[in-house]
């Protein structure tokens, strides 16, 4: 029986002993168990910056979806655009911002050119043409005297390349620098 007891102390022992054979893992141990004990008891106090992130989140969603709730558009549109291609456009923004488009008023229909808008597009493009063809006209008279003064300047030489575009040369630059009346005047004194 004396063993027996004598025993006992001897577990004891060495289970107090096991914390003081190793004291670095024992420190290290209790400084784990403080850490867990006083993070799981405050959260706040934890310097975590994912944990302020989560709850800068929770309260911007909050305070937006605040805002949404109480917030109500105001609608202020810009007169309808003309009738193009048969659509007509404004733009209409909401003064409140409030950044929802719930009952937005619409921006685009469609529409039905007017026969009097028909009649002045169809009269102004008619006047175009007329202009153009006007002016096509004009050039072609042009190049036709401009050929004209050419033969009569290359003469009998006309079928040689360098003459031919002297001769060319000369009488487009007469025009050009002089006018139409001046290259009237050199087919003239070509002819005479």
């Amino acid at each position: 029986m004396a063993d027996k007891m004598k025993a006992e102390p001897k577990e004891t022992n060495v289970k107090k002993n096991w914390f003081k054979r190793h004291p670095i893992l024992t420190v290290f141990l209790a400084l784990f168990l403080i850490g867990l004990i006083f993070s799981s008891d405050n959260p706040q106090t934890s310097n975590s910056e994912e944990q302020k992130t989560r709850i800068n989140q929770i309260n911007t969603q909050q305070v937006t979806q605040e805002q949404v709730k109480q917030c109500i558009p105001n609608w202020n549109c810009d007169s309808w655009s003309d009738c193009n291609g048969g659509t007509q456009t404004r733009t209409c923004t909401d003064s409140n911002n409030c950044g929802i488009i719930k009952d937005k008023p619409i921006i685009q229909k469609s529409c039905v050119v007017e026969k009097a808008e028909t009649s002045q597009r169809l009269t102004e493009l008619s006047n175009s043409l007329k202009e153009l063809k006007k002016n096509l006209e004009k050039q072609s008279n042009i190049n036709k005297k401009i050929i004209q003064c050419t033969e009569l300047c290359a003469g009998e030489d006309i079928n040689i390349p360098y003459i031919k575009n002297t001769c060319r040369s000369d009488c487009y630059q007469i025009y050009y620098y002089a006018g139409e009346e001046a290259l009237d005047k050199y087919i003239e004194e070509l002819r005479g």
